[in-house]
């Protein structure tokens, strides 16, 4: 069964009152969309010509569109509901920092290699590559490092994650042989 659409009096009244609604000037162009549709026969293929937008996103926002809750036309977040958390192992995240500390130059797969024959883990080095990235454990003084250093702080004030889980100093961290 197809969804029956709004008269062309019932959109224009709308369209009048959107201001008043306080509805976004791109919510106010999607009903100028419908306005036109309706006052052409509804001829899709017109109307996204016109207006130089694809027949998908109309239909798409048409299909959203309620006349009795014009706020229907407005953008809805696009984040996910719901997002997959990174399982780190803290005694992984730990080594990693403390290899990076005592040896700030320490390749991924130098790391990896430790943490089989020290620990026993098996870690691949994209793994121990991601977890620098991420936690920042660049602690060299060369410009690439100080970049780096800059960039996650950077990110973490955009984030609003603020310091890492282990803190900016590791005194606590566990000392893991080399």
């Amino acid at each position: 069964m197809q969804k029956r659409f709004p008269s062309r009096q019932v959109i224009r009244s709308v369209l009048h009152r959107a201001r008043a609604l306080g509805l976004s000037s791109s919510a106010r162009l999607r009903l100028t969309w419908f306005l036109f549709a309706a006052e052409h026969d509804w001829n899709v293929s017109l109307t996204c010509r016109h207006f130089g937008i694809a027949r998908s996103t109309f239909v798409r926002w048409k299909r959203r569109f309620d006349p009795n809750n014009p706020e229907s036309l407005e953008e809805h977040s696009r984040r996910p509901n719901s997002v997959r958390e990174c399982r780190e192992d803290p005694v992984v995240v730990a080594f990693i920092q403390q290899c990076r500390i005592s040896d700030p130059h320490a390749g991924k797969q130098d790391i990896a290699d430790r943490l089989q024959s020290v620990c026993n883990l098996r870690v691949s080095p994209a793994t121990v590559g991601r977890i620098i990235q991420r936690h920042g454990f660049f602690f060299g003084d060369t410009p690439s490092h100080r970049m780096k250093r800059k960039s996650v702080e950077e990110n973490r004030r955009i984030d609003h994650r603020g310091p890492s889980e282990f803190g900016e100093s590791a005194d606590f961290l566990p000392v893991f042989g080399s």
